[in-house]
């Protein structure tokens, strides 16, 4: 059993918390020890009237015999339960505790024990939190749930994919054109599916598939222009689609259906259409 005492009285806190423990499958509750603002004001200026009362005994002994007695040390890490905050911090403390409420669920099941209660609940916060059960008496199972699992890691996003495979296909045109520039343009320029949705999540069903961007016969192609027709098929995908996962088609119909439903291969053949369609406006 784990017992968090630290930062709890921030709700944001309380809830991570509450995510944690639900990711483990494991049981958790809330102790509220209950005082008013009044009595945990007193109690921490009586914890630092005794911290001056010791220090000042100390001194004392250190000018008297010029060695301290040594005392058992319960603290932990340098710190101890009693020490007392200082009373600006403590009166912060105050104004930013945030009170558990037992209707939400991250403060659920919750335990309210009076300061001054000297017989805490301690069975029914044993049983909570060993033999859960709920309110017909059955075993409570502890399940994570989308708000608490996290999530694995996974193939590329979506339009990281198609920034990718797009650049992919534009290196092959560019770099087909810089080698027959000097033949007056045309020409078809093959582009291996399977080799630019390398890495990318890509099936087996493109090996050995070719698309081909058939290149405008004369004129220069220059590389400003390839860019802004890239842009502009991410844009309009982006913008038509709201990026669920489908791809615009060269006549600006989305094709695919939900995210991650259209693979790598596919828009590598979309953005081959959508190429040639704009070459043929030129």
């Amino acid at each position: 059993m784990v017992v968090l005492d630290t930062g709890n009285y921030i709700k944001g806190w309380r809830y991570q918390l509450h995510c944690e423990a639900k990711a483990l499958g494991t049981p958790s509750c809330v102790v509220h020890v209950a005082t008013t603002d009044a009595e945990s004001t007193e109690i921490n200026q009586q914890r630092l009237r005794q911290v001056s009362e010791r220090e000042g005994a100390v001194q004392q002994v250190e000018t008297d015999t010029t060695t301290v007695p040594e005392q058992a040390s319960n603290k932990v890490n340098g710190f101890s339960p009693t020490d007392p905050y200082d009373a600006n911090t403590h009166h912060e403390l105050l104004l930013r505790f945030e009170e558990p409420n037992g209707a939400t669920r991250w403060d659920s099941p919750l335990f309210t024990v009076p300061l001054s209660d000297a017989l805490p609940p301690l069975a029914r916060i044993w049983e909570e939190m060993v033999e859960p059960k709920d309110k017909d008496g059955v075993r409570r199972v502890i399940r994570p749930n989308q708000a608490t699992v996290l999530t694995p890691a996974s193939a590329p996003g979506h339009l990281y994919v198609l920034d990718r495979v797009t650049q992919g296909v534009l290196a092959k045109v560019q770099g087909y054109w810089a080698e027959h520039r000097d033949e007056g343009g045309g020409g078809d320029v093959a582009v291996e599916l399977a080799e630019v949705a390398k890495g990318l999540g890509g099936g087996e069903g493109a090996r050995g598939k070719v698309a081909r961007v058939h290149l405008p016969v004369g004129g220069a192609l220059s590389v400003p222009a390839l860019q802004r027709m890239r842009r502009q098929f991410i844009a309009l995908h982006r913008q038509q689609m709201g990026g669920m996962g489908m791809v615009m088609g060269p006549t600006g119909q989305g094709e695919g259906g939900g995210r991650g439903n259209m693979s790598a291969e596919r828009i590598g053949e979309l953005f081959v259409d959508w190429l040639n369609d704009q070459f043929g406006q030129v």
